[in-house]
């Protein structure tokens, strides 16, 4: 009985493409969030990274020239970041099947708490629900993070080239530290509550994005899009 291969469009979804198409979708991703977010920024007059939240960009009395564009790529994102997650679940479902699934759920909450938080910006009327979507997408990355490290743990142990542990095994020890910096930055800011450079919860913020991006490019390029392909 012949297998049935899901539609081009199903498949893109669901994450079925190769490594190279992977690396690819990224670009794509960062082109159309960073377009955005710069122009927002551009739009937005006076902005100061020490200054206003990421959120700000988005809220509609504070950038009445550009909160549209924060709101489409907080929408675009969370669309686009789908197939992406999907992919890797699906690497990370050849090592550990119960982190893949975890990571799978953590993932689409993520992305479902990314396009709620593009129609609900931090303005007056919508800032509670904004501020909930926004604590979902944070403890979203940061599961995320922690689920990618336990499988890139069990796919180092598992793999029979030694370049491919020393691979994987370096990724680890470069994002873990760097990512615990950011979970201790944003605490002590929270605790300290000022304004001044690293005091600056909005500094943070815009630090943990830019891990974020770094997490996932070293996710894409060093270790899923090295697998074979699904």
């Amino acid at each position: 009985m012949a297998v049935r291969r899901p539609q081009p469009l199903m498949a893109f979804i669901s994450g079925h493409y190769s490594g190279k198409a992977l690396r690819w979708h990224t670009l794509l991703m960062l082109g159309v969030f960073g377009g955005l977010v710069t122009a927002a920024l551009y739009l937005f007059d006076g902005y100061t990274f020490f200054d206003y939240s990421m959120s700000s960009l988005g809220a509609w009395h504070k950038n009445p020239a550009g909160w549209w564009l924060f709101s489409v790529a907080m929408w675009a994102m969370g669309v686009l970041v789908v197939p992406f997650f999907m992919h890797v679940a699906r690497v990370f479902d050849r090592y550990t099947p119960r982190m893949a699934r975890l990571f799978r759920a953590c993932a689409l909450a993520t992305a479902a708490s990314m396009v709620l938080l593009g129609f609900f910006p931090e303005s007056p009327g919508t800032d509670v629900i904004h501020y909930a979507a926004a604590g979902f997408i944070f403890g979203g990355f940061l599961a995320v993070a922690f689920i990618s490290w336990a499988a890139f743990t069990r796919m180092a142990k598992v793999a029979s080239d030694r370049r491919r542990k020393v691979v994987i095994t370096l990724s680890l020890v470069i994002m873990v530290p760097v990512f615990m910096v950011v979970i201790l930055g944003m605490g002590s800011a929270y605790l300290v509550s000022r304004s001044a450079f690293l005091s600056s919860i909005y500094f943070w913020e815009w630090y943990y994005l830019v891990v974020c991006i770094g997490l996932y490019f070293l996710l894409t390029e060093v270790v899923v899009s090295r697998e074979p392909a699904l």
